[in-house]
């Protein structure tokens, strides 16, 4: 995958002239969002422009109520130039506004003027999209940038509406396969790799102790996994999330162990493509314990990558 096209913090550091803009939080960048994006491509092809995703972070949901995300500002970024190229035009910026008290204090009417000195060609929008303070504006009332507009219904799949609400609750309750089929694609997390305690390599089981955003939406667990190295190859493993109570550490983690490969991570971003969890948390009373319960997890991990690449 090539690097993401350029990140823009602000509106003013937009360079497209007359873009047909993605406008939505994009939280998760889902399958909603995925044909949000589509169409706003198609748009931009049909008029000639260019055009470009905007969204916001954190989420408001989580600036005003504490609701934990599905996509870090780096884990966005990344999977809206992704969703683009897969549309077949890539977008030419990316914008990925930060949302704080001030922001959420902007009225709606401001917002909407901000938008209309992009002197955009169309704007494509979902139909729950509300902004400005108190949630005041509504996606109709982008009419007033003075650009085609587009509002979009909600996608479904089966009889579920995609949003990305439904795809949180999936995550904490462990259920990571069908947030996956929400999503589109199977849950991602980006982090640099740290040096943690290394007592994987001690017992055997290096891992890559991935940093990670406490507000981050999953749960606790031992999960079969994939990550993309720096080489641009994927590997499979399984990861540990949470604290390690078999020694005591109360400390959050996602430490990565990727099978038959061995290499030096650190200060790497590493991307985790989450597939499965296999199990909760546990803790084990002797390192013998933990060393066969972490066998039978490689085993399983093995047997359901393989089934994914049959």
């Amino acid at each position: 995958m090539s690097d993401p096209a350029p990140l823009r913090r602000d509106l003013a550091d937009v360079t497209s002239v007359g873009p047909v803009v993605a406008l939505g939080t994009f939280d998760g960048v889902h399958r909603g969002h995925r044909a949000l994006l589509q169409r706003a491509a198609e748009v931009a092809r049909e008029l000639q422009r260019p055009w470009f995703p905007l969204a916001f972070f954190p989420p408001p949901k989580t600036l005003l109520t504490g609701h934990p995300f599905l996509s870090s500002e780096v884990e966005k970024h990344v999977l809206l130039h992704e969703a683009g190229v897969a549309s077949g035009l890539a977008p030419n910026e990316i914008a990925i506004l930060p949302f704080d008290a001030r922001f959420a204090a902007t009225p709606a009417h401001a917002f909407v003027a901000a938008l209309a000195g992009l002197q955009p060609s169309a704007v494509v929008v979902g139909e729950d999209f509300r902004f400005g303070s108190r949630r005041g504006g509504s996606a109709q009332d982008l009419v007033h940038c003075g650009a085609r507009l587009e509002v979009l219904p909600l996608v479904a799949v089966g009889d579920e509406v995609v949003k990305s609400s439904v795809i949180r609750d999936a995550l904490e309750t462990g259920d990571v396969e069908r947030a996956a089929w929400l999503l589109g694609a199977p849950y991602r997390v980006i982090g640099e790799v740290v040096v943690g305690n290394r007592r994987g390599r001690t017992i055997g089981v290096p891992t890559a102790n991935v940093a990670l955003d406490p507000r981050k939406a999953l749960t606790t667990g031992v999960f079969v996994v994939e990550a993309d190295l720096p080489d641009g190859s994927r590997r499979g493993g399984m990861a540990n999330l949470g604290p390690r109570p078999s020694f005591d550490d109360p400390a959050t983690s996602l430490e990565v162990h990727l099978f038959d490969w061995n290499g030096d991570l650190y200060g790497r971003a590493l991307s985790v493509h989450v597939l499965a969890r296999l199990r909760g948390q546990q803790r084990f009373d002797g390192l013998d314990a933990l060393l066969a319960q972490l066998r039978r997890d490689e085993a399983a991990a093995r047997a359901r990558l393989a089934r994914a690449a049959a």
